[in-house]
């Protein structure tokens, strides 16, 4: 008698263990799941960023030293950017007090495509200029333009949704730097030969 109860405690040992077992794998399985699809879904993000442009906007020295500030739109990330845009914020009559290059009124088409690390660079303003308020009357006022702002917006090339940024700007990062605050020496030799020319007309003059 003793060695049935025995034998019964041991398959009843056995079954439970075989069960524990089973409920053990089951929830394994589960979360290899779980950990599968999470995996998938990171893997996923991964090369959505990893090929996801980013388009900036900053002010350079013009390369060829003579005073004037480029504005540059780069596209920094690690994919081609498409449907470039930029827009500058701020007021378009303070704007005009500083004798801009760039019309910063005119809305233009989107740039079709900005491949990764490239970049676009146009004129924006004789350096010297953004340093001297222009009031009615030819009243000049040693003032320097007010910081603004430069808002990007581009698509990835094979995706639908529309990214933006926005990037502060100010001019007083190049003040005290020679050739650009002050007026370039190309400037001041052509504006030098103008007045000994109109010094040599006034002689000839009777």
């Amino acid at each position: 008698m003793e060695w049935m109860v025995s034998g019964l405690q041991t398959m009843v040992s056995w079954t439970f263990i075989e069960s524990l077992a089973q409920t053990v794998s089951g929830f394994s399985t589960f979360f290899i799941a779980i950990l599968t699809l999470f995996l998938l879904y990171e893997n996923r993000k991964l090369r959505k960023a990893g090929s996801r442009p980013w388009v900036v906007a900053y002010i350079e020295p013009h390369p060829d030293g003579t005073g004037a500030l480029n504005i540059c739109i780069a596209n920094i990330g690690t994919g081609p950017a498409r449907d470039v845009s930029f827009s500058i914020d701020g007021d378009a009559q303070e704007f005009e007090r500083y004798k801009l290059i760039l019309n910063v009124a005119t809305t233009r088409p989107p740039i079709p495509l900005l491949p990764q690390g490239e970049k676009i660079s146009f004129l924006f303003a004789i350096g010297y200029n953004l340093f001297k308020r222009q009031e009615p009357g030819g009243i000049t006022i040693d003032q320097p333009l007010a910081p603004f702002n430069i808002r990007t917006q581009w698509r990835a090339l094979n995706r639908r949704e529309e990214y933006s940024d926005s990037f502060s700007m100010d001019v007083r990062a190049f003040d005290n730097l020679p050739g650009i605050v002050s007026k370039p020496y190309l400037l001041q030799i052509v504006e030098s030969i103008d007045k000994i020319g109109e010094e040599i007309k006034s002689l000839k003059s009777p």
